[in-house]
Formats: structure tokens, sequence, C-alpha cells
């Protein structure tokens, strides 16, 4: 006896047995994508965050404390290196906590826009970051406050970021489990960081890991 699966059926078992394709293409972004490096990772995933204070770092960023708080600061053509160990491939969110330059001038003498001191280059694997769409690849982060605090925000591509990206977060995309290099590299005059953070859910880290006078 010939038996006919009903047409609903039929569809299900073609979805079923396309789903690991489809999973592949809609969870693998456009490359370039991050390539993991040798030695020992400065830091690892803890409930859910890797968490980096920005004067760990191996670099040429300038270290000084602001109000009992280590951070760095941006230093023209100079970097500064981080290797973190992420525990599974995917998309990670990413945050940094920094401010702005108030009052700094230019070779000239003439006072800097903020907007003009607050980006960094930032790589993850020596791949750029990825803006909401997951298609757009911004050059780095930027942050819009005086005094520090949590930002998510892309810069770039160019001088003038996406509207449709803007101000939305931006994220990583790890290939696979292993330990990349995070990079940070002089954008802008001026510009002060604090911390890094990667985490899954998007969420800010709450304010007592950001070492401020208040969470001491």
């Amino acid at each position: 006896m010939k038996t006919t699966l009903p047409i609903p059926s039929v569809l299900a078992i073609a979805l079923v047995l396309a789903s690991p394709l489809l999973a592949a293409s809609i969870s693998a972004p456009p490359p370039p994508h991050a390539a993991p490096v040798s030695g020992a990772p400065t830091h690892e995933f803890r409930l859910g965050i890797a968490l980096l204070e920005a004067e760990s770092g191996e670099g040429g960023w300038e270290k000084l404390s602001e109000d009992g708080v280590a951070v760095i600061r941006a230093v023209p053509g100079a970097e500064m290196r981080y290797r973190v160990r992420f525990p599974e491939p995917g998309f990670y969110f990413v945050h940094m906590r920094s401010h702005y330059a108030v009052g700094m001038k230019n070779a000239e003498g003439v006072v800097l826009e903020t907007h003009s001191t607050n980006d960094t280059h930032l790589l993850v694997g020596g791949a750029r970051l990825y803006g909401s769409d997951l298609t757009t690849r911004p050059e780095g982060m930027r942050c819009h406050s005086a005094t520090l605090r949590w930002w998510q925000l892309p810069k770039g591509p160019g001088g003038h970021t996406p509207v449709a990206i803007k101000e939305k977060p931006v994220q990583a995309y790890i290939p696979a489990a292993g330990v990349y290099e995070v990079l940070l590299r002089y954008r802008s005059p001026g510009l002060v960081i604090d911390k890094l953070a990667f985490t899954r859910d998007g969420a800010n880290p709450p304010d007592t890991l950001a070492e401020t006078k208040a969470s001491k």
C-alpha cells in the first residue's frame, strides 16, 4: 500500500533537514572573522562576564588616576592589548566604561569639541566589531559623557556612524572558543577608559564592578 504524506508533513521534514544549514547561515555574520592567538589569556569569563581593567593591558596609552580610579588615556600612535579567553562561539556584547575630554586643546591652542575626543578603534581577534544589523562593521566605539560610565555605542565606519546602528549596541563575533586579542588603537585625543567588558546578555556590568566612589 502506497502512503502519501500530507504536504504540511513534507514541509516539516524538509525544514528539519535544512535547519542546520539555516542556523549556520544565520549565526555566522559576514567575514572577516576574529582569529585566535596563542599564549595564555590575561582575562577570563567569570559569572558570565569578562571584565578588563584598562590599565592592565600592554601598550603605550597613558596610565593615570582619576579620583582614585586607575584609568588610561589615549596617546597618538599608541595601542593597548589584552588577551581574553572566550568560552564558546557566538556574539558577545562589548562595553566600554569611559569619558571624553573636556577643555582639551589642539596644537594651535584651540579647544576641541567633545565629539572629537570621544572614540577609539577597537578590534577583537584582528577583526572589527559588528553593528546591530550584524553586517555593518564599525571601526570602534564611542562615548558621550564627561564622567566615567558604561557605553556600548559604535563608531564608524568612516567619520559618521550610520543612523541605523548609531544608537544601538556593538557586538563581537567569536567563531570558536579560544583566546583572542582585544586591541585598542588611538583614534581621538583625550579619550579616557576605565574598563572594557564582554557579556552575552547585553546588560551593562553592575556599578559595583566599576570601582566608582559610590561602590567602594
